[in-house]
Formats: C-alpha cells, structure tokens, sequence
C-alpha cells in the first residue's frame, strides 16, 4: 500500500480528478481528488481519535457522525468499480469532506421534512436490487455472501455500517426525487423574463474605418515611437509551449433491448402504479397555524366540493410551489409523497376532491385526475434507454480514467531522476503500449484557448493551463478530462519571451498606425454627421423624415458582429428622443432612440404571490448553496485544513 504521502505527491503534478458513482438506484455523486491536494494538517491521517470537528445545525460534528459517510465512500467504490479504499487514509484527505458534509445536511433536510424513515422491506428490497449481487437481473445470494466474506470481514466495517449506508442512500434518492418533481414551469419562467424585460427600438447608422480609403503613411519616426512605447507590451513575443499529448477517447455507450427489458423488469415499482393529483396548500407547522389554516381551507372546500375550477382555486389560494400550474402534481407512485398525502391521494376516485388533508407542511386540500396501474414497457422504453446510456457513460468513463491513470502513475514512477529527452522516450514508449494516442502540438502561449491540431474535445484550454505548471525537469502532467477524451501531457519545448527587433514588427507597426488613425476619422466624421442632423431645420424629425434620416436603419445585431453588444448597451442609457456616436471597436455608430417599452409587470399582489412560490422551491432548484446557507459548518480552528474544500 503505497503512503498517502506518496499519492499527494503524484496528485500534485496536475489535474487528477476522481469521480464515484452512487450505485444504489443509479445515484450518483461527485468525489472527490482535485488539483493541488496536499496532506492534511493531522499528522496521523484519519479522524477515529478526534471529539468533534466543527458545528452545524446546531450540535457538534463528532465521529459519530463523520465515519458512517467516510464507510459509504468505500463501500460505494467496492460496490461499483469492485475497489478499494483505505479509510484511514481517505478520513485524512480534504476531498472527501464536501460529499461528507453535503450527504449530512441532506439527511438532516430528512429528518426535519419528514422523510428520513426507511422501513425494513425498503432496506430488504434496495439490497436485492444493488446490481452487485445481481446475476441475470435476478438476486444472487451466493454474490451476497461472498460480499460478506471478501469485504465485510476483511476490512473495519460491519454489516451494519453497510446498511446504514444502503439506508442513508435510500433517503437521499428521495430527496432527489423530490428535485425532480418540483420543476418551474414554463409560464414562471417566461414571467420571470418579462418582470426584467426592458425593450430600447432605435435606429443607427454605422461608420466603420473601411471607410477611410486614403490610407495614412507614417513616418519613419513615428514608427519608431510607437515601436519603443509598445516593444513589451503589444508587440513582444510571449512564451510558448510545446506539449506531447497521451490521449485516449471514451467509447459512446451502446444499449440492448435486452438491457432495458432487464432494468425494466428490475425496478417494476418505479413503473407501478401512479395517480395525477392536485392539490391546494395552506403551510402550517404549530397548532393554532394548523387551526387558523383550517379555518381558511373549510372555506375553499365548499368551492371546490361545489365544482368551482381547482386550477384557479389553488392558483389564488395556495402557498405550494405548484399553485403557479394549477396545483398539478404531474403523476407519481408510491413512496414519493408523505403518507397522509399518500393514503389520500390514492384512496380518491378520478376527479374526487379530498377533504382537509394535514401533514407536516401544513393542510391541503387534493383533487385526483387520473390513474394508471403501470407503465408498459413500450412507453418507458426510450426513457429507460436514456437512463442506461448515462449509468454506461458514467462507468466508461471511469474505466477509461483509470486505465490512463494507471499509464501516468507508471510514466510517473519509471521517469524520476532521468533526463527530460529520457523522460520523453519513456512517455511515448508507454503510451504507445498502452494504445494510446500521440499528438506533438504546435507551439502555444498561456491564455490560448485553442491549440493545433487538437479539437476541443481534447479541453486545450485546460492543457494550456496544465502546461503552465511544468518545467523540462518536472515535464509530467495528471490526467486531464476534456469532453470525451482522457490525456496526460508531456512538456517537450519552451520558447521564451523575447523582444522582437523593428525590422521584425515593421509592417505591422505601420498596419496598426494607418487602423488607429482610419478610426479616429470615422469617428470624427460619425460626429460630424450627429452634429449636422441635430443643426437641421427638420430636428428633431430629421433623424427619421429628412435626406440625412434616411441614412439611419433599423438597428440589426448581425450588422455590428461583436460591436453588438457594446451598441446595445451604450444605446439603453439614452431615453427617447435622444442621439449620441457610441464608440465600437473599428468606428463608430450614431444612434436614435424612437421608443422605450416595459414588458407588462403583473399587480404588486401577483408579483409577492410569484416571489413567494419562488422562494418555496428555492431549496429544490438551487440545492447546493441553499444547503450550505440553511445548514452552515462551523469547522473548529485544528480542522481548518482538513475541512478547507467544504462549502
């Protein structure tokens, strides 16, 4: 077992990152080694010894509460890549503690909403469903007892650790669940739009240094000048690299009919049988909420008993995130909602509307619209494709990664202490072995975005950056993840800086000076032309009725390329009536503002109604920075290293 000492060290040398894939119920979480990790400031390296580590949510992070997540992260990469991993050694990296702590404030989330219970049949039947200990799509108990004796009794951890984690993942899968059932529709989205929309019509008329066609002839001075003001700035010479590329493409996942009949048959339940629903909500939490919310709600029961349209009812009266889409709750099965919500919804006949209904969220009042026993497979079966195709991407991925991990590990190793020209034969020899594809780059500079001949598939951008950080004597890059590639680099070249002689930058030196002074003049000229329009008699209907006005048109984002921008903008500070030469890049352009529209705002009540839905699926739709704000960790001052990733 090698020291973890020794992978920081290899961790140090560039972009490692290492993903683990959840794989109960095609979970799936980001791990955790990025670039730069170092070791941690506990000399020993693992937390067993250690009281507590910091606060949140108002008690102390223990042990207690750290090593079950710790066990999952082993467990999980057993369980999905059949690895593993050395926890005292994974408890002293900092990588590891953002998945930590973001899988407890999720379950913490649980408890206070009501949902962190997992039955003994949920657990029995997620455990027959692992693909671990699958053959044939069926539970295999000989798989489940050689897990026991090859992992369990090997290593620190006990059955019941595993379980727990097989437990916490259930909860979490809820959660993200839920996620995907709280969708903004499309009708806030577009109101959202227009609470900013602002609308600036103008016209324009464009002056570019094409223009200008006597081109100016600078003296030998001037150019001299220019070169001696502009030697090390505009014209010098930058670095550049020159990188040898080790690469490997990562295959598109191809699935069988077979496969989705297999995964089909494997997870019935998620396609059983569902009710659409909709509901109206009252939030309440402490008694005398509950009565006074009752009270309102025994009210909007007679309308909707009476017939009266549900849709508008809960869009008037309800404080849920879905009054927006008349309530509607979009169909889902059991086990997704809470169970008073649940034993409700199902016990309705279609188109029935509930009495007062009280869960942990407060009252409701729930109308069904439809039901269906199950989803036959030829319904399911392009979404149950998609689902494959990423779960294959994702484990592809990860053996691709970690092939061409394990050619840099032994470049890495089998180059120390050699020259840079051995360090390159070595390079190529093992990628060569190891079927892997070579590219020698053209030479590039830091902040190039592209590099020839790679495509963007290969992140040049990221290679550029990973370049930076080599030198001849330390040549060797980790892994770096474009969009289907894996590569690693091999520094070859430096050019450096240099300042170019005159003769060397004398041409373009002269095309610089005759572009700067072609621009002056247009502009001048753009000037010129406002100044003359705003002098006619015709002002201020000159600018759209007379001879000079019919120079303007409309104005057109394709006319001014990546001028756009600029224009627009410059043109939105003006109100109407005004005209100002807004300066662009290669001239100018004269502008005239004809008309400022407002998108149609909604009444003040409709506005802090919407803002108010908004506000309740904030802890859906931005998930991470809301759980960092609700449940904020407070690491203790020893442990600020060790915790320096977390959010």
């Amino acid at each position: 077992m090698k020291s973890l000492g020794y992978w920081n060290q290899f961790f140090q040398r560039g972009g490692l990152v290492t993903v683990l894939l959840l794989g109960v119920s095609a979970l799936m979480i980001i791990f955790f080694l990025m670039p730069q990790a170092g070791t941690s400031s506990l000399t020993d390296g693992n937390l067993l010894g250690a009281d507590a580590y910091g606060k949140m949510y108002g008690k102390q992070i223990t042990n207690k509460d750290i090593q079950p997540q710790l066990n999952s992260i082993a467990i999980e990469q057993f369980l999905t890549q059949n690895q593993r991993i050395d926890i005292a050694q994974l408890s002293g990296n900092e990588f590891a503690y953002p998945y930590v702590i973001n899988r407890l404030r999720i379950l913490r989330l649980a408890e206070e909403q009501g949902f962190a219970d997992v039955s003994e049949a949920e657990l029995k039947e997620e455990l027959m469903n692992l693909p671990f200990f699958q053959t044939a799509g069926k539970f295999d108990k000989d798989k489940y007892l050689s897990f026991k004796k090859n992992f369990i009794e090997e290593s620190i951890l006990t059955m019941d650790d595993f379980e727990n984690t097989i437990a916490d993942n259930i909860v979490i899968e809820r959660f993200y669940r839920m996620l995907n059932a709280y969708q903004v529709s499309d009708k806030q989205i577009e109101l959202e739009q227009k609470l900013s929309a602002i609308n600036t019509e103008f016209i324009v008329k464009a002056f570019t240094e094409t223009e200008i066609t006597e081109k100016k002839l600078p003296t030998e001075e001037e150019i001299k000048t220019v070169y001696e003001e502009q030697k090390t700035l505009k014209y010098a010479i930058p670095e550049s690299r020159t990188v040898l590329v080790a690469s490997l493409k990562v295959e598109s996942p191809q699935v069988t009919d077979e496969e989705i009949e297999t995964y089909y048959a494997s997870n019935k339940k998620q396609y059983g049988e569902q009710v659409q629903a909709s509901h109206i909500l009252i939030k309440a939490s402490t008694p005398e909420e509950k009565q006074e919310a009752r009270k309102k709600m025994a009210e909007i029961l007679i309308d909707a008993k009476a017939g009266k349209d549900f849709a508008e009812l809960a869009k008037s009266h309800s404080e849920d995130g879905s009054a927006a889409r008349g309530g509607d709750l979009g169909y889902f099965g059991r086990g997704a909602m809470v169970p008073e919500f649940e034993k409700a919804a199902f016990g309705l006949k279609d188109g029935e509307v509930s009495g007062l209904v009280e869960s942990q969220f407060g009252i409701h009042i729930i109308k069904r619209k439809a039901y269906r026993s199950n989803q036959p497979l030829s319904e399911v079966k392009n979404q149950i494709k998609s689902t494959l195709e990423r779960q294959k991407s994702s484990s592809n991925a990860t053996t691709y990664k970690n092939r061409i991990m394990t050619v840099a590990e032994d470049v890495f190793i089998k180059t120390e202490g050699l020259s840079p020209e051995e360090r390159k034969n070595v390079f190529r020899d093992k990628a060569q072995k190891a079927n892997l594809k070579l590219v020698t780059t053209y030479p590039f500079k830091k902040g190039d975005t592209e590099i020839k001949p790679l495509s963007a598939d290969y992140a040049p951008a990221k290679i550029v950056e990973q370049a930076q950080n080599l030198t001849l004597d330390q040549p060797l890059s980790g892994v770096i993840e474009g969009n289907d590639h894996y590569s690693f680099i091999c520094l070859v070249g430096i050019s450096e800086a240099k300042i170019p002689e005159l003769d060397d930058v004398k041409e373009q030196i002269i095309e610089d000076i005759q572009f700067d002074d072609a621009v002056n003049k247009i502009r001048e000229k753009a000037q010129a032309f406002l100044t003359e329009v705003q002098a006619s008699k015709e002002a201020p209907d000159a600018f759209v009725s007379s001879e000079l006005g019919k120079q303007f048109k409309v104005f057109n984002v394709a006319d001014f390329a990546t001028d756009a921008a600029t224009v627009q903008a410059d043109a939105g500070k003006l109100k109407v009536g005004e005209a100002a030469v807004i300066n662009t890049e290669k001239g100018a352009a004269v502008v005239y503002i004809q008309k400022v529209t407002y998108d149609d705002v909604p009444s003040m009540a409709g506005f802090a109604q919407y803002m108010k839905q908004i506000e309740q699926r904030s802890i859906f739709t931005s998930v991470g920075p809301l759980l960092s704000e609700k449940y904020p960790f407070e690491v203790y001052e020893r442990y600020q290293d060790l915790f320096s990733k977390v959010q």
